[in-house]
């Protein structure tokens, strides 16, 4: 089943005796969705709290979805947008509305819910026989109150009729893809306006990143596979239903179990999550027209999946623009192995330098050393630090004498890391400042372009870095193609891409830097794969 009221079709038919089964899905979905958006707000409460506040268990590295689309850099930007709209007081009592509605629909739900329960084994019950398809339960449930809130700004309220209900079952996409889970039937344009599209957004990024598992294969090549149970969360949701005791007649079972096609639903959001990622680097990439001639279509592709993906450099130069336009401060947690088995995390803020103007000329360089300031810092700095509780791009890193390889073997190695240090580690001080010296605009370009671009065959086998070599020179011209292919091909001697003698990335989202040290706190000095539970 694809996932109701996040994706399915409003004029899809339902039978009689699929109506348990629906409304089930949608309490389940209905309560996801509250707590995405409780999620959320909570994190922006939090940002605005005295020093001393205690940090909410879980805040805006809750959205990290797990999508396979090599985006994580765009939607720690998209969210970052997010955040800076929605701190605003008047867009945060949107937040807290949407939530309101959600509880009420909760309710709805469940009584819905208890009332099919009630009338098994009876003839059938009239009312329930008009719940002919999903917009009729939509309406039962007062679903439309919640589609009401849809704005194109802030100021303006674009009330959702009925028709307009209906109108949206013929939002499918033109190019059919043979799977029916495949084909998105919403709207997946960027709209950070729109609180019904920013909420679907919301939640399907928590549910793609909760419950995240991460197995390493020693291959070769060695490399770290990713996936979500679905299932687990189900089980939490059904849990906390049952806790809200939000009915009064029957006790009714919330669990669902249908482990293959919650695979299917996780395909699904991912899809979507990938689909409104690029289209924020599209719309970006249309505000900078004095710097982009155009956006040509060959940085676009999408797997047999129907995943869709941007090429991994060309949206990298719209996020690098964005931290420096707007001021945006990093952490890099860099993890580092020891040649004698033993592990430190580096960890170093970056700050764009205010000094630094970029001129159009420079927008596809490399990078200049001026452009951004990097300090080395404790964890204890970082946890107590007042800047602690500003969103920070928060950049993971890979450093040891080797490969990139070489670091995840050590990752299986039981023993590696574990090794106490009653000294301070020479390596890994010679590490912290090196990365402290380095031009970090260089290494993360360096990095990016000689990333995969696109995390699957092109077709035809068409060469990917090519490929994109040709979109630069066509929408930033001749100098961003050459920079781009310096960048590719010095990464490997600067220290990064496969490399990580100086280091490479894992993974970037966004999070507050006093959030990410307590957890680090409470995990410990370990190498691990953050945000995954190993396998």
């Amino acid at each position: 089943m694809v996932l109701p009221l996040l994706l399915s079709d409003p004029s899809t038919v339902l039978r009689y005796g699929d109506l348990g089964r629906t409304s089930l899905h949608c309490l389940h979905v209905v309560h996801s969705m509250e707590r995405a958006l409780s999620i959320f707000f909570e994190a922006l409460t939090y940002g605005d709290m005295e020093t001393q506040a205690t940090p909410p268990s879980l805040s805006l590295s809750a959205f990290d979805a797990h999508v396979g689309d090599c985006a994580c850099q765009t939607r720690a930007q998209m969210f970052w947008d997010l955040v800076a709209l929605y701190r605003k007081q008047e867009n945060r009592q949107i937040l807290a509305d949407a939530i309101s509605s959600l509880k009420k629909i909760k309710v709805n739900t469940a009584e819905l819910l208890e009332e099919i329960e009630l009338s098994h084994g009876k003839p059938r019950n009239p009312k329930l026989m008009l719940l002919v398809n999903h917009m009729a339960i939509w309406e039962r449930i007062g679903f439309h109150a919640f589609l009401d809130l849809a704005t194109k700004s802030p100021e303006e309220t674009n009330s959702v009729s009925k028709d307009t209900l209906e109108s949206q079952a013929s939002k499918v996409p033109t190019q059919r893809s043979g799977h029916r889970r495949r084909d998105i039937a919403v709207d997946t344009d960027w709209n950070p306006h729109d609180i019904v599209s920013i909420t679907r957004l919301l939640t399907m990024c928590n549910l793609l990143s909760e419950f995240r598992f991460a197995n390493i294969e020693a291959g070769p090549p060695t490399r770290v596979k990713v996936r979500v149970d679905l299932q687990l969360m189900y089980e939490r949701n059904a849990k906390e239903l049952e806790n809200l005791k939000l009915t009064g007649k029957r006790a009714l079972n919330y669990h669902i179990k249908a482990h293959e096609k919650m695979n299917r639903q996780t395909e699904a959001m991912q899809i979507y999550v990938s689909r409104a990622t690029a289209n924020w680097v599209k719309q970006t990439a249309v505000k900078e027209r004095d710097l982009w001639s155009c956006f040509p279509e060959e940085f676009i592709a999408t797997s047999h999946r129907k995943i869709t993906c941007i090429s991994s450099y060309a949206s990298f130069l719209l996020v690098r623009d964005a931290w420096i336009k707007f001021n945006i401060p990093i952490l890099l947690m860099v993890q580092h192995f020891c040649s004698h088995g033993g592990y430190r995390n580096v960890y170093c803020r970056i700050v764009p330098n205010p000094m630094a103007d970029i001129s159009k000329n420079e927008y596809s360089a490399i990078g200049e050393d001026h452009w951004f300031d990097t300090e080395v810092l404790t964890l204890e700095q970082v946890a107590s630090s007042p800047w602690g509780k500003t969103p920070h791009t928060i950049m993971v890193g890979m450093s040891c004498q080797g490969t990139i390889e070489d670091f995840k073997l050590r990752l299986l190695d039981s023993q590696q890391g574990l090794l106490p240090l009653h000294h301070r580690c020479g390596q890994a001080d010679e590490c912290a400042l090196a990365i402290e010296r380095t031009n970090i605009s260089r290494l993360v370009s360096h990095f990016f372009a000689q990333h995969e671009q696109f995390p699957f065959a092109l077709p035809g086998g068409e060469n990917e870095f090519d490929r994109v070599g040709r979109a630069l020179h066509r929408s930033l011209g001749e100098d961003a193609e050459t920079a781009y292919n310096e960048a590719q091909s010095g990464a490997d001697k600067f220290g990064t891409g496969r490399s990580t003698s100086l280091a490479t990335l894992e993974h970037i989202f966004l999070e507050y830097p006093s959030i990410l040290a307590r957890n680090m706190k409470e995990v410990g000095e370990s190498p691990q794969v953050l945000g995954c539970q190993l396998e």
